[in-house]
């Protein structure tokens, strides 16, 4: 946080560093599509992620105490988002096409609309917090996807996520006050998790962050939501993707985006200080 003029509060834009991973669990009838996203102040993350492992090895309601502390420790946030899928909308071998992608598998697809719903979430409440946005690295476990797939995702990620911040921003001033005109979706990276034996990077401890908040999901929704980790339930987003879908991923996330927008979660305020 920088000066201020008559009681304002000027920030100023720290580089934001962003980290994504996720977790499938087999249920009675349904599966559970876990999608973890952290949003870290990029240089206080560098100071911290060694402390990852530390905490990790915390048990019971601490170590989910501990990735609080430190995420906040980070200037950050971390959102998990989840979506119930019937096994009957699952159970076809067959692939899912779009225009742009000539092939995925239906759990791909399903998986794409999970992580682009979280990431446009907790991007909706980092506008609603007012704090500006600009440099932004993402970071993500490595995923086996068609190449065409792939494409999509991260075009969906580097220039429709801006893109749809700044129509959230001009539509819907009063929720989303953080000013997104600087926001840049620079590297967009897979990374390789660390064996036990490796002395991981600030983006290996990243991911690996992240893979353990999608473990701390039921802890977290039966605790309940704090500012700086939340639990959003994407099935709605996602099933109604899918209902109409089967046609173009894109539009599929913009029309997930669009519900999201007006949710209520969206517009409450989270502390993300630089």
């Amino acid at each position: 946080m920088v000066g201020t003029t008559a009681g304002a509060v000027r920030y100023k834009c720290p580089p934001l560093v962003a980290f994504l991973d996720e977790r499938v669990i087999d249920l009675p009838e349904r599966r559970r599509v876990i999608a973890g996203f952290c949003l870290l102040n990029r240089d206080r993350w560098g100071r911290l992620h060694r402390e990852e492992r530390a905490v990790r090895r915390l048990r019971g309601k601490r170590r989910l105490d501990g990735f609080e502390n430190l995420v906040d420790r980070a200037g950050g946030v971390g959102l998990i988002g989840y979506a119930d899928i019937p096994r009957d909308l699952l159970s076809d071998d067959g692939d899912d096409s779009t225009p742009d992608i000539p092939r995925m598998s239906r759990g791909d697809n399903v998986w794409g609309l999970v992580i682009l719903t979280t990431v446009m979430a907790a991007m909706g409440r980092l506008q609603a917090s007012g704090i500006p946005v600009g440099h932004l690295d993402v970071y993500y476990d490595r995923k086996d996807l068609t190449r065409e797939h792939r494409v999509v995702i991260e075009d969906v990620r580097r220039r429709i996520l801006p893109e749809t911040a700044r129509e959230a921003a001009a539509e819907r001033p009063e929720f989303f006050s953080g000013d997104v005109s600087g926001l840049r979706i620079a590297a967009i990276e897979q990374v390789q998790k660390p064996s036990r034996a490796e002395t991981p990077h600030s983006r290996q401890s990243g991911v690996s962050l992240v893979d353990e908040l999608c473990r701390q999901l039921d802890v977290l929704v039966l605790r309940g939501n704090t500012d700086h980790l939340l639990a959003v339930d994407q099935s709605p987003y996602v099933l109604g993707a899918l209902s109409g879908f089967l046609g173009n991923s894109t539009h599929g996330a913009r029309q997930s985006l669009t519900a999201l927008r007006t949710a209520p979660a969206i517009r409450q305020h989270l502390r993300f200080s630089s």
